[in-house]
């Protein structure tokens, strides 16, 4: 998501995140021509619901995406529980990662008022229309936790079925380069886990109700005219060799 930029773990190693959105000598020479495929991504996204309007501070969508993300695992897990609870529960997941994980994060309450809990319970709707709309089963759909890879700490994407991932921005802006780049880093993380790429790549966003979706090889060749197995050899030296600089 948009808001998570993970602390360091230990001196030698950083957050996916934080590699996504620095390092930029690598990044232009490894995909020159990454700017021009977020230009297209701008322009060729599909829509997939109306513009929302959220009637909550903006200060606090850091605290709404998080529990709306935390509140559709909820709703799945537990289908027959009340929704004062799962909500709850959800606040409480979102408040312990964002606490644990972003280090600028500072909130005035802990509690949600109406419109910021009505805004979450909308949000996490949206994800499980979203993904019925997909023909997938939403106990399908899982959270991808990845190993990590040289300087890059373990961490986890948002959403994974099948072969598919999906990260979310619940963001009023359009996507940005680093969005790429992080799912390229995912992408890779599984890669060296486990020989695999995603068929499908997808970076949503609920609350323009757009989504952009892509494949690897595809991302990779647009950007870079490299083939993915060169690049994310490319990439697994520089994360490994402890060469690489902000």
């Amino acid at each position: 998501m948009e808001i998570r930029e993970a602390k360091r773990a230990a001196s030698d190693m950083i957050s996916e995140r934080l590699f996504a959105s620095q390092f930029s000598d690598f990044w232009r020479s490894a995909l020159p021509n990454l700017e021009a495929v977020t230009r297209s991504a701008n322009l060729a996204y599909d829509r997939v619901s109306g513009l929302a309007r959220p009637t909550t501070n903006p200060s606090r969508r850091d605290l709404v995406s998080e529990a709306g993300y935390f509140l559709f695992f909820e709703s799945v897990r537990h289908p027959t529980e009340p929704a004062e609870v799962l909500r709850s529960r959800a606040v409480a997941s979102a408040l312990e990662f964002l606490n644990a994980n972003i280090f600028e994060f500072k909130t005035e309450r802990d509690e949600l008022n109406e419109p910021e809990a009505n805004e979450v319970d909308r949000l996490a709707r949206w994800l499980r229309h979203y993904f019925s709309g997909q023909g997938v089963s939403l106990d399908r759909v899982r959270v991808p936790f990845y190993r990590g890879h040289g300087i890059i700490q373990s961490c986890k994407g948002d959403f994974e079925f099948v072969d598919h991932l999906v990260e979310m921005k619940y963001v009023d802006r359009q996507f940005r380069s680093h969005d790429l780049r992080q799912v390229i880093v995912y992408s890779a993380l599984r890669y060296y886990e486990s020989k695999h790429n995603y068929k499908a790549i997808t970076i949503l966003n609920p609350l323009l109700g757009i989504e952009f979706t892509t494949n690897i090889d595809e991302l990779i060749y647009s950007a870079s005219g490299s083939d993915v197995p060169e690049f994310f050899e490319r990439l697994s030296y520089t994360i490994s060799s402890g060469e690489v600089s902000h």
